[in-house]
């Protein structure tokens, strides 16, 4: 999650929201979260409550990429030895208010395409 009501984009993911596993496992590396859900039942679960700190403009999202930047460290159960390349999508068809990304100062969030956006599960929201 980035807060985006600046510029540049405020990053720092500790700074400006608690973030709570509730289930899976989570570690904070170079300002994103790393994820790592469990496998039961033959599905991967992650669960996290994310408690913005401060008022402002956010944007989240989750990208599945493997490099450093992605938030899955690792897989257990069958995927752990497949290459996967994996995009993420809201379980809704809720408005993700990808219009309020104009609204950022920030070229680099203002400008990211549709397609990006919901490839990486994007949704932005204000907290007053």
């Amino acid at each position: 999650m980035v807060k985006i009501d600046s510029f540049p984009a405020t990053a720092n993911s500790q700074a400006t929201f608690d973030w709570i596993t509730l289930q899976g496992e989570s570690q904070y590396v170079g300002d994103v979260f790393l994820v790592l859900p469990t496998f039961t039942d033959n599905a991967y679960h992650y669960e996290v409550l994310i408690i913005p700190k401060q008022k402002g403009l956010y944007v989240f999202g989750v990208n599945s990429t493997f490099d450093r930047a992605s938030p899955l460290k690792e897989l257990e159960g069958p995927c752990s030895k497949n290459s996967v390349e994996a995009y993420m999508k809201l379980e809704t068809d809720m408005n993700v208010n990808f219009e309020f990304l104009k609204q950022s100062p920030d070229p680099s969030q203002a400008n990211i395409d549709r397609k990006r956006f919901d490839e990486f599960a994007g949704f932005c929201f204000y907290v007053r």
